[in-house]
């Protein structure tokens, strides 16, 4: 569930101390600038010391680690990942693994309307990390310049990045003296583990008298998007079937101990059946029931925001056009459901996730099918939690396997527990501070803010200040944390 923190009023206590006495509404001139130097003019203060670039800096709101490049293990290596948290892979069903996303580099960027008088500098001030420039001055065609840098490690040990860019520019003020000004802008980002969404792996092979050939049914199903985790209905019980996760790239199920609290949420089952019938897999809502946790913010409720999806790839992988594959069945219940063969879909559930396609879904042997959820209604009849949220469970029942009837097909469940938070009033303090436009999308690549102020615009209290806004902005980029 979502860490509670008391972020919201400890960043309002420090800013009630700290903007006394900004140094923009002194009324007598005789500042010190980040060079020592003392300025006695009796112009504007704005106009002669503080004529500051329009500046924006941005960091990837969550940095994904795993345990190296190209690996769908944990670990503490940053890696490229989609906004989804699934990690860039060197394999050739990487496309069926991402579901319509791109894994992209971590990075920090930093724009300003002025030439700068140097290339600008980057640091982690909270941890030891490799910049690597990717753009260097590049203008756009509103005159602004921009500087950006891929961020890496192989080994990282904290949930939260706290980077500074400083940057030094030069001009000439209302008593024509050139003045040199260095500043540092800031900005955060939250740290997790990539992506292992909750999803099952059965693998069922039978034989028949007619046929010299076995048959087989073999697929991987995930629910994924933004601010998921993976879990079990019952992560303590851990006996018969395998636990971990699907490799995309060995085509293997890797089983990781203790599951559960290592962050998987996948299992793997290979019954030993020979029926003709379509075998019903976790019916019970036991510990073989895979979880995607999915937390969302309710001041940004449209599902669509966070690319949810259900999405379902095809292993057996076959070329021969005779045994093309097909989603029999894709039904939606209210809660942790135990079903049977006869269990009918949930219109009403279905509606609240702002789900429209419906069964039998088709796709050639080998491939993937993808079912985004759109809705906004879902936040009806939640559960409340010890911390305040809510919490609402769906279970999604699937049939799969060739859409020739004497092919043995498999249905399984995965459970969808939607937790909201609300992060509005946090979102609007820093907006509030920095100016900033509403964010649209809370899976967006980037964290945004605007003009920053600087040690030396202050006379006390600098320290908390950025500690506590930093705090905030941890917070606010984190998927699994609330403003609490």
């Amino acid at each position: 569930m979502a860490k509670s923190r008391r972020i919201l009023s400890a960043l309002l206590s420090v800013l009630m101390v700290i903007t006394m006495l900004p140094f923009g509404m002194m009324s007598t001139v005789g500042a010190v600038s980040s060079e020592g130097e003392i300025s006695t003019s009796a112009m504007d203060v704005s106009t002669s010391l503080l004529d500051m670039p329009n500046i924006t800096i941005s960091s990837t709101a969550i940095i994904r680690t795993a345990a190296a490049q190209y690996s769908q293990a944990n670990g503490s290596t940053i890696v490229k990942a989609t906004a989804s948290g699934l990690p860039e892979i060197n394999s050739s069903y990487a496309a069926a693994y991402y579901a319509g996303e791109t894994p992209v580099d971590p990075i920090v960027t930093f724009t300003t309307d002025k030439v700068l008088k140097t290339q600008p500098t980057i640091a982690c001030t909270n941890a030891t990390l490799t910049f690597t420039p990717s753009q260097t001055g590049t203008q756009d065609e509103e005159g602004n310049y921009t500087y950006s840098w891929i961020v890496s490690d192989s080994n990282v040990a904290v949930k939260q990045l706290n980077f500074v860019v400083g940057y030094t520019y030069e001009y000439v003020d209302a008593n024509g003296k050139t003045v040199t000004k260095t500043y540092q802008a800031y900005t955060t980002s939250a740290v997790e583990y990539i992506a292992q969404p909750g999803g099952i792996e059965p693998n069922r092979r039978r034989r028949h008298d007619i046929c010299t050939r076995s048959e087989q049914t073999h697929y991987i199903a995930r629910i994924v998007g933004a601010n998921t985790f993976g879990s079990y209905a019952d992560p303590a019980t851990t006996s018969g079937w395998s636990r971990g996760y699907y490799d995309f790239t060995s085509n293997d199920f890797v089983t990781v101990d203790d599951a559960a609290a290592n962050g998987y949420g996948q299992v793997y089952y290979n019954p030993d059946n020979s029926s003709d019938t379509t075998y019903n897999f976790n019916t019970a809502n036991d510990h073989n029931r895979p979880v995607t946790i999915a937390y969302i913010d309710r001041s940004i409720v449209n599902l669509e925001n966070y690319n949810l999806r259900y999405t379902l790839n095809d292993l057996v992988r076959r070329t021969d056009k005779y045994e093309d594959y097909q989603m029999t069945e894709f039904k939606v219940q209210a809660g942790g459901f135990v079903w049977d063969a006869d269990t009918p879909t949930n219109n009403a559930s279905v509606t609240e996730l702002g789900i429209t396609e419906t069964a039998p879904i088709a796709t050639v042997a080998g491939g993937t099918i993808t079912i985004p959820m759109k809705g906004s209604l879902y936040n009806k009849n939640f559960t409340l939690l010890e911390n305040g949220n809510q919490s609402k469970t769906y279970t999604f029942i699937v049939a799969f396997g060739a859409k020739y009837k004497h092919l043995t097909r498999a249905r399984t469940a995965i459970n969808l527990d939607i937790v909201t938070y609300d992060k509005s009033e946090l979102r609007g303090t820093l907006q509030d501070i920095y100016k900033e436009n509403a964010v649209t999308q809370l899976y967006a690549e980037k964290s945004e803010i605007s003009n920053n102020p600087n040690s030396w615009f202050y006379s006390a209290g600098w320290s908390e200040y950025l500690a506590a806004y930093q705090h905030a902005q941890y917070v606010l980029n984190d998927p699994d944390t609330d403003q609490n």
